[in-house]
């Protein structure tokens, strides 16, 4: 049974792998190379499976990406980087499977979205997305991945700007708009995505006709 260090190559005589051993399991630091050379993989054994912090790395040689492991599993927070270090998307994950809330970051580092699961059975969720300032700019309501119910999106002061329900990703139903005021703007019915009705408002709340 292997015991200690293990190296694998490519066909060319550049290493591959390398592992360490301990009574026949994988048991500390494990490093995969790609063909040219590079750290590709960084990820930690005990007893033969899979525990603690895994690192990927991009060819220029920045971490892009982490993943926690627990008994083989990815169970935990995943990171993904870019070039300057800087946190892009975060997200909890349980058997390998994202759960929970999905965070993405402007370059800023400031909070650029979040997709938030409220019933997994059902594939139900929101949306919420940011000013690149932290203001929230749109909230959605999701389905399967699809827009489906109420859909809002705000001035940075926090004001209304757009509210309708979408179906399936379509809108359907009636979308209104407002000027920073509050005052209507804009009111159109819609049905199954297509465009029916169609009124605008001045911001004294009088009809334009056009």
């Amino acid at each position: 049974q292997l015991d200690g260090v293990a190296k694998a190559y490519y066909a060319d005589g550049i290493l591959r792998s390398e592992s360490l051993y301990e009574n026949g399991k994988l048991n500390g630091k494990v490093k995969e190379y790609r063909p040219n050379g590079q750290l590709h993989y960084e990820r930690e054994y005990m007893d033969g499976e899979e525990n603690g912090m895994a690192k990927e790395y991009a060819p220029e040689g920045y971490i892009i990406r982490t993943t926690e492991f627990v008994d083989g599993s990815q169970e935990g927070i995943v990171r993904e980087y870019d070039e300057g270090g800087r946190l892009l998307r975060a997200f909890e994950a349980s058997n390998g499977i994202p759960k929970g809330t999905i965070k993405e970051y402007y370059l800023t580092g400031n909070l650029k979205s979040e997709s938030i699961v409220t019933d997994k059975q059902r594939g139900m969720g929101k949306l919420k997305e940011y000013y690149q300032t932290g203001e929230l700019w749109r909230e959605v309501n999701v389905k399967n991945e699809q827009r489906h119910g109420l859909f809002r999106e705000f001035y940075k002061n926090g004001a209304v700007k757009t509210i309708g329900d979408y179906r399936n990703n379509e809108r359907d139903g009636t979308f209104k708009t407002y000027f920073s005021s509050g005052q209507l703007k804009t009111e159109v019915v819609y049905e199954k995505g297509a465009k029916i009705t169609f009124k605008t408002y001045d911001e004294q709340g009088f009809p334009v006709i056009e």
